[in-house]
């Protein structure tokens, strides 16, 4: 990437590098901004950069092409091991439900195991301390039966709701990626959360001490 940014600057106006700079790095800027603001986490998700990769594509794509010319005998050897391991990892990716580059929604697999196992699911979510809890729960429910329920709640959450969608009758009742205004709530309502195994942020939500 650096070596691309180096061409572009030697080779190309700087009207140029500096479309390219921003259309991959402004976005990113701004995302960083609101987040260190808001305390959420965008601008390390991958599919919220999205805009940032073509910009960024074109400048690798630059810096290759100035490689290739000046050293055209000696790329064979950088490009054919590049090229096998673009077409391993998307071959790999292909089979798989969930990558490492879809960070924070890694562990929807093992979620969605879980959830498929329990009794009668009732499933709490709020918005996240990232933001995304929404957008995931649109992965989740593509995968879980009609059956499993679900409580959207507001931020911060409000007790007399909450404490009302506790009251329902359910079977096993979960936590998704909780703020901390949401644990607090639930645990001033003598329940806690344990923490799913092999999961990020997913808990089983249980009484304390007996309590209901």
């Amino acid at each position: 990437m650096f070596l691309s940014l180096y061409a572009l600057w030697q080779k190309q106006t700087r009207v140029v590098f500096i479309f390219l700079v921003l259309g991959g790095i402004f976005p990113w800027f701004v995302m960083s901004l609101l987040d260190f603001i808001q305390g959420s986490q965008r601008s390390t998700v991958g599919r919220y950069l999205i805009g940032c990769y073509p910009f960024i594509q074109l400048a690798i794509a630059y810096g290759l092409k100035i490689v290739w010319r000046q050293t055209k005998r000696w790329c064979y050897l950088f490009f054919i091991p590049l090229l096998t391991c673009f077409l391993l990892s998307n071959t790999i990716n292909a089979f798989q439900l969930t990558s490492w580059s879809k960070n924070p929604s890694i562990d929807l697999g093992e979620i969605i195991n879980h959830i498929s196992q329990a009794n009668t699911p009732f499933i709490l979510m709020d918005r996240g301390d990232s933001y995304t809890n929404f957008g995931n729960l649109m992965a989740l429910n593509y995968f879980l039966p009609p059956t499993v329920q679900y409580a959207l709640l507001d931020y911060p959450p409000e007790t007399e709701i909450l404490e009302q969608f506790l009251q329902l009758p359910r079977g096993d009742t979960f936590v998704y990626e909780p703020t901390k205004a949401l644990k607090t709530e639930l645990i001033n309502l003598n329940y806690r959360l344990d923490l799913v195994p092999n999961t990020n942020g997913f808990f089983a939500l249980k009484p304390s001490h007996g309590i209901k």
